[in-house]
């Protein structure tokens, strides 16, 4: 088991990890989210003993870490920069911390082959061994990166961005590999990723991080289905989210949303309404275009732009000075500032507090209001 308790690395002024608790039990895979800058990778080398911590503890299996050399932490980490070694071969590359183990155990070279040889086909390497990294694209180095790491037994698996450099289809179909074969090591894992879909799709547990600070913990459908502040509900959302400025009115409660001339009568489902401005979260599944009728939840709008995806098309329309995805049908077409129908009633949607924090004050469902 990794903990971290009160992690915490300064800068000069800067904090680039604020107090940082996390906790991943044997044979789990912590999805460590956030963007750029956010300090996943700054985590990372402080659990790996490469960046020392300015305040806080680290304690692998209950044994404090803090003060043991990274060579001696027996922790296997993939960096996004590879690292690898231009000279040798794919195969060497892979085979290197058998060779030259840490800890001075020794590995028969008939074993070494063994795990390289595995290891290289989960990460459809095999036809590769022999070749000189210099020859190698960026993706299939960082794949060398990643079979390096999953050749040793180590007590720790540390993952930074593992597969951002592959092509859609190869990442799509390594994350499932990677996640069956980490999780038969049984070792705890930390995965950062940028992309919140990503690590939905990998993660036993999400943690996301937001200027060296976790905001929010859990499980990916408690995160994804109800994030805590604003930025998390914008990681954690393919299509992103829509964020519309508009305030709550008591009685009712009603909606208003700027740019449109109707309220929303809402049903609270979650948490405690708040009259004054709020920011309101709409998913693109709660929303629906229509054809033209009588509902009084039904409203005019204008297409900013439209994507096409095997499955539905994503439609981008304004909404005041903001804007919200809606599904589509496959292919369906639309042209920018095409004037289309929006019903609103029985979409589920987040208020968040307008104030610097932006943290969620509740969750609602626009209640659908009759007919005209």
């Amino acid at each position: 088991m990794l903990e971290l308790k009160g992690i915490r690395k300064r800068y000069g002024e800067v904090d680039a990890l604020a107090g940082i608790d996390l906790v991943v039990e044997p044979g789990e895979i912590l999805a460590l989210a956030g963007p750029s800058g956010a300090g996943k990778t700054t985590t990372l080398h402080v659990a790996a003993g490469i960046l020392s911590a300015d305040e806080g503890e680290i304690r692998v299996d209950d044994k404090d870490v803090g003060k043991i050399p990274p060579w001696k932490r027996d922790v296997a980490l993939v960096q996004e920069s590879y690292a690898l070694y231009p000279h040798m071969t794919v195969f060497d590359n892979m085979a290197f911390p058998l060779r030259k183990p840490r800890s001075g155990m020794r590995v028969e070279e008939k074993e070494i082959r063994r795990r390289v040889t595995e290891v290289a086909e989960v990460l459809a390497m095999e036809r590769l061994l022999d070749n000189r990294i210099q020859h190698l694209s960026g993706g299939q180095r960082q794949r060398v990166a990643l079979g390096r790491a999953l050749v040793r037994k180590p007590q720790l698996f540390l993952l930074d961005e593992p597969i951002s450099h592959l092509d859609a289809k190869l990442r799509h179909w390594l994350r499932g590999e990677l996640r069956r074969w980490l999780k038969a090591e049984g070792r705890p894992c930390i995965w950062t990723t940028p992309d919140g879909k990503e690590g939905l799709s990998v993660a036993d547990r999400m943690a996301v991080i937001v200027e060296g600070a976790i905001v929010q913990s859990g499980t990916p459908r408690d995160v994804f289905s109800h994030p805590a502040t604003v930025r998390v509900a914008e990681i954690i959302s393919e299509p992103p989210i829509g964020i519309l400025p508009g305030e709550v009115r008591l009685p009712g409660p009603e909606l208003h949303l700027d740019g449109i001339p109707v309220p929303f009568p809402l049903s609270i489902e979650r948490g405690k309404v708040e009259p004054g401005p709020i920011l309101t979260g709409i998913r693109a599944r709660s929303l629906s275009l229509v054809e033209d009728g009588s509902s009084a939840t039904a409203t005019k709008a204008e297409v900013v732009e439209r994507e096409f995806t095997t499955r539905e098309t994503v439609v981008s329309v304004g909404i005041g000075k903001g804007s919200v995805r809606i599904l589509a049908p496959p292919f369906s077409e639309f042209r920018a500032k095409e004037q289309v129908t929006v019903e609103w009633g029985g979409a589920h949607v987040y208020l968040f507090h307008g104030g610097k924090e932006r943290e969620l004050l509740c969750e609602a469902q626009i209640a659908p209001a009759g007919t005209r």
